[in-house]
């Protein structure tokens, strides 16, 4: 790949011609070129000019040219456009669980709830539900084991809390399980192969329509509801159950917990007005 990119500022100035040419009116005509090349992608043309850029550099101190005054500017530097994050409308979320019975109901609601994956679901611990209060208070899965990623704690929508209440099961490391006594996500190794098995998914798909999304944004639906919320936007990353990125991040972690209960409280009159 470096070389292919490379090779773009080596046709540029010409293959037999003299490193010396690279000058600052080359450097600034040659991310011209670049960035107005509609063949290429942002991706693409991102990578053509950080490894050009490397490459200069290294002629410089190698003392083979004279860097660039502008080598290092700013005005020359390519950025990806950033994806829009995919979400779905909140009638849609509503509706699968509408749609939804059993266990899956319950499941749906906990993704929108409290942002939880599958994998979150299957690893829910007894120890982490306060039924007195209607709490979930827990890791991200995935990231358990991570010192700087928060501990959150949700506050359960009455409707999430009595059918978590009536599927509780009797197994004292998970609090759900299929009617068969089993986890619902399972990853294991036989003969060598890793063998997933994800039961929540399966069941979902007996009920959703051709076109209509996957579950797995339903999370991300919840987050971008918040972003997008001017008193509630900062609570987005703790909702996820990310670590923070930030100084206003790390300030979010341990929010006032009336107002991560509000946040919520939020969220269920977006998927249920009243």
């Amino acid at each position: 790949m470096l070389e292919n990119t490379t090779q773009v500022l080596i046709d540029r100035a010409g293959e037999n011609a003299d490193v010396g040419k690279i000058t600052e009116n080359f450097w600034r005509e040659f991310y011209l070129f670049v960035s107005s090349n509609e063949a290429w992608s942002d991706g693409w043309k991102k990578k053509v000019m950080v490894n050009a850029r490397a490459f200069v550099a290294w002629a410089a101190e190698e003392g083979l040219i004279d860097a660039p005054r502008n080598l290092r500017s700013k005005q020359y530097v390519i950025e990806e456009t950033a994806k829009a994050v995919e979400t779905l409308p909140p009638e849609l979320v509503r509706e699968w669980i509408e749609r939804a019975h059993g266990q899956l109901r319950l499941h749906l609601l906990l993704m929108a709830n409290c942002g939880m994956t599958q994998q979150d679901i299957a690893d829910v611990h007894p120890s982490e539900v306060d039924w007195e209060e209607g709490r979930i208070t827990r890791k991200r899965s995935k990231s358990k084991t991570e010192e700087n990623v928060p501990t959150v704690c949700y506050k359960l929508w009455p409707d999430t809390l009595e059918l978590l209440k009536q599927h509780r099961s009797n197994d004292p490391h998970h609090l759900l399980l299929t009617s068969r006594g089993s986890v619902w996500v399972s990853n294991e190794i036989r003969d060598g192969v890793l063998k997933s098995k994800d039961q929540i998914s399966v069941n979902f798909n007996r009920i959703r329509r051709a076109g209509e999304g996957s579950m797995k944004l339903i999370r991300k639906t919840s987050a971008s509801l918040l972003d997008n919320h001017p008193e509630f936007s900062m609570l987005a990353p703790l909702f996820l159950g990310h670590a923070p990125q930030s100084v206003a991040d790390r300030h979010y972690l341990k929010p006032a917990k009336d107002k991560l209960d509000r946040a919520l409280s939020y969220l269920h009159s977006c998927y249920f007005p009243a």
